[in-house]
């Protein structure tokens, strides 16, 4: 008995390796977590993203190359190399853009930060920053993330990074493993934010084989859960023995201590007592300094001699999507989100992403996926009393510190997009035609996004309506006009399609595909193309337009489409991250905690009278407009201005384009909450066209504090569909909702341009919708909290998030915040396609 209880402590004092060899070498990984915003260290100072950059190059980077020194001057093995970032160390070095409002090193310290480099005291992974992966979107702007580290590896004639190190966010996408290991990344490192729920891969850092079948490529992964590094339980940054990075029977470990958000690199006293700590817990090993790229290549080598077993059976092979629990909070700022998903088309538009001016323009707009959009707001406003829209707007008025601030901050986030666009613009001075062409199409679709449907008359937004027989638009439905709850004179027709609206809430109840035009073309797909695929490995099939006859009825009066929905939440619905999603099990969970204000919104039922309730417009007046200018087709270069043209000659009698104006009658919701004033579909079916395009534009929504959403649904009806074949596009693969991990992301997930898409019952056609400008799709009964637990039901549909406020910190907290704002423009593209075997085509 004694000698049982003697070999159990002795497995717990010295790790060995698979009951044999004692661990020889550990790789100690010094670094601290970077939020481009979110918290500053120094005192009395916002934590706005040029404080913090301005914070990192005129102290950080210059401490941490004289801690790397005076370790090397004591004497001994230990030594220092401080972890950092490829975005960082990219906008010190070269070309620092001052127009940020930066500090930009001196000549001087830029000399002596290379030198450090060149010593090996400064290093870098294979990620720009602590990405939201699954938002960046596009897969060429994904290889230039990576890109960007192996440009400074060249630089200094350094092997190209094979690493990711991702802190914080919980999860990225599988649609990414293609794209990394194509890039040349081999492994992958996940630091769980502390609060947070890790998706449900092998624990404390074991290391496991994540694989896309599809493409049959694979990453190394691991994942550290409630925190960066080490234990945030006992508040001790360095990985116990249980927590280091290990494979049985490899006799080396990987040990990482992390300081927190934006802390800076450790002193020379904390740097002595890891080493001592760490040569503790492992007594027979050799401690060092060292970096992913050096523990990794060790790794493959053992795995690649182990001749008597195979990867697979050493590490656990996972093949599900994880995707990013925290991916709600990109839509509490739409237009941020509108104004890169353009820049991302204008990209994709451009064969010269080798040029200085375009490097420079991709840098700034990988800042924009970066996962910190704005302070911390546990400091500002560091408010937890003016709930109301009384007095937020008060405060704002009276223009209040800490209010003010937060908002400065959301602003300087979304002027990235703008910089970024500036980057091309100081190349046009030698005349650069495609620089110009692309900077006035992103300021041309920007202001289209802020506009109200053209030539109706009155003003709209629910006031003056009256009609004009000179106006190319006049009401064809109003609703006093019309009590039988039927669609009667609600149903219109294209060659292509026929729609009916719901005369209620004016969503579609009726959507019928019948097949194009006479001549059989399909002029519509060049548009398709051009907003929606190009770079980064999309392969598809050559396109095949569905044309069959059969006239599936995809909608339904029970089961409608493109519908709005308003949802207002109270602090009741948090529990749902209090009971499942948070790491701390809630008796531990206190209300004046960190966890509790980032994620929760403290006080705003009691004192604010935030409610759960779903709230749906009501239809006013149907506008049908005379064939004319297709002013939502907006273009990305000069081929597709051309054929914007040809299609405004091309409206004719075989089209349709209506707008269908909607408004709240419930007025505490525009009051009280934060609902429009009016709500439009615009909704156009060009002739000879086979696509149908449908924008949500809300008019004049009320800022608040109260957590809120606001969702366009789309549930098909369910003898139509197979609901279990519906599909999310990310980074241009197919995803399903069914295939997410228990703690994936299951009630929310980023979708690229070409959105979502459904199959028919019979399986022979494809509804897709296509998304220009909303990212977030929240898969059955829409919810915008992280859900953990339970597969969505898809008999339900799937819900395009356009706007929340969910998160109580570190995103937007209310919207708009600026003026300009108050109106804004979705658009969507709807189509039918046919189903090839098991694969799906679409045009090259």
């Amino acid at each position: 008995m004694c000698s049982s209880i003697t070999l159990i402590v002795s497995l717990l004092v010295i790790p060995l390796v698979a009951l044999g060899e004692p661990i020889q070498r550990v790789h100690l990984i010094f670094s601290n977590h970077l939020d481009i915003g979110f918290h500053s260290d120094l005192p009395d100072t916002p934590g706005t993203d040029s404080n913090v950059l301005s914070h990192y190059f005129k102290d950080y980077f210059p401490t941490a190359v004289a801690v790397a020194e005076e370790m090397r001057q004591r004497g001994g093995t230990e030594r220092y190399r401080y972890l950092t970032h490829s975005f960082l160390v990219s906008l010190y070095l070269n070309d620092c853009p001052e127009k940020l409002g930066i500090y930009c090193p001196s000549t001087d310290e830029i000399a002596v930060f290379k030198n450090a480099i060149l010593q090996g005291d400064i290093v870098w992974h294979a990620y720009p920053d602590n990405l939201q992966t699954e938002f960046l979107g596009d897969p060429g702007l994904l290889q230039y993330a990576v890109q960007l580290a192996h440009d400074l590896d060249r630089q200094f004639n350094l092997p190209p990074k094979r690493v990711i190190s991702q802190r914080d966010v919980p999860g990225l996408t599988r649609a990414a493993i293609p794209i990394l290991a194509q890039a040349g990344v081999a492994a992958l490192s996940v630091g769980v934010n502390g609060g947070s729920a890790p998706p449900d891969v092998p624990k404390h850092n074991k290391p496991f084989l994540w694989k896309d079948e599809a493409t049959g490529t694979s990453l190394i992964a691991f994942w550290h859960p409630g925190g960066y590094s080490g234990s945030s339980a006992e508040n001790d940054p360095l990985d116990g023995p249980e927590d280091c990075v290990s494979v049985p029977g490899f006799n080396e470990v990987l040990c990482a201590v992390w300081r927190s958000d934006n802390a800076g690199p450790h002193s020379v006293d904390e740097i002595v007592d890891i080493y001592r700590r760490a040569e503790k817990n492992f007594p027979q090993a050799e401690v060092i300094a060292s970096t992913y790229d050096d523990f990794i290549l060790a790794l493959e080598n053992f795995l690649s001699t182990n001749t008597s077993t195979t990867v697979d059976s050493l590490l656990p092979v996972v093949n599900q999507e994880i995707g990013d629990t925290w991916i709600y909070g990109i839509a509490s700022d739409p237009a941020r989100v509108a104004e890169y998903r353009a820049l991302l088309r204008l990209r994709r538009a451009s064969d010269r992403w080798d040029e200085a001016a375009y490097l420079k323009f991709s840098r700034l707009l990988l800042k924009v996926p970066e996962h910190t959009w704005g302070v911390d707001t546990k400091e500002y406003p560091g408010d937890y009393s003016r709930w109301t829209n009384k007095e937020l707007k008060n405060a704002l008025e009276s223009n209040v510190s800490g209010f003010r601030v937060a908002v400065e901050s959301w602003q300087r986030q979304r002027a990235y997009t703008q910089w970024a666009v500036e980057e091309l613009q100081e190349s046009t001075k030698d005349n650069d035609i495609l620089h110009k062409s692309i900077i006035t199409e992103f300021h041309k679709e920007m202001e289209h996004l802020k506009s109200l449907p053209k030539n109706l008359p009155g003003s709209g937004g629910g006031h003056d309506i009256s009609s004009s027989s000179s106006s190319p638009c006049r009401p064809s439905w109003e609703a006093q006009e019309e009590a039988s709850g039927t669609n009667q004179g609600l149903v219109y027709e294209s060659d292509a399609w026929r729609i009916g609206l719901d005369p209620s809430t004016g969503a579609i109840s009726e959507l019928v595909f019948l097949g194009g035009d006479k001549n059989n073309n399909n002029s519509s797909r060049n548009y398709r193309n051009s907003h929606t695929s190009g770079g980064g490995g999309d392969n598809r099939l050559p396109f095949n337009r569905y044309d069959h006859h059969s006239s599936i009825n995809w909608a339904s009066p029970d089961s409608l489409l493109a519908q709005i929905m308003y949802s207002t939440y109270s602090e009741d619905d948090y529990y749902a991250i209090w009971s499942h999603y948070s790491y701390t099990p809630p008796p531990v969970l206190v209300t004046d905690g960190w966890f509790y204000k980032d994620f929760g919104k403290p006080n705003s039922t009691v004192l604010g009278g935030a409610k759960s309730q779903d709230a749906y417009p009501t239809l006013q007046t149907v506008w049908q407009c005379d064939p004319s200018p297709m002013d939502h087709i907006t273009t990305t270069t000069t081929a597709t201005t051309a054929f914007s043209e040809k299609r405004r000659q091309e409206m004719g009698e075989n089209s349709f384009h209506i707008v269908a104006q909607s408004y709240f009658k419930d007025e505490s919701l525009i009051n009280e909450a934060g609902g429009p004033a009016a709500i439009f579909l615009e909704i156009t079916s060009p002739a000879d066209s086979t696509d149908l395009f449908i924008d949500v534009i809300m008019e004049n929504k009320t800022a608040t504090r109260l957590p809120e959403a606001t969702w366009f649904k789309w549930q098909p009806a369910v003898h139509a569909v197979d609901t279990s074949s519906w599909t999310m596009s990310k980074l241009k693969q197919n995803i399903s909702p069914l295939e997410v991990m228990r703690n994936g992301s299951m009630s929310m997930h980023a979708v690229d341009d070409e959105g979502i898409s459904v199959r028919s019952a019979c399986g022979k056609a494809m509804l897709k919708v296509s998304s220009l400008d909303a990212a977030l799709v929240s898969p059955g009964k829409p919810t915008p909290f992280p859900t953990v637990e339970e597969l969505p039901d898809l008999t339900a549909g799937m819900h395009f998030n356009l706007h929340n406020n969910i998160w109580g910190t570190n995103y937007v907290m209310w919207w708009p915040y600026q003026k300009g704002d108050e109106t804004i423009r979705f658009r969507f593209v709807v189509q039918v396609e046919a189903v090839v075997g098991e694969a799906r085509v679409t045009e090259e």
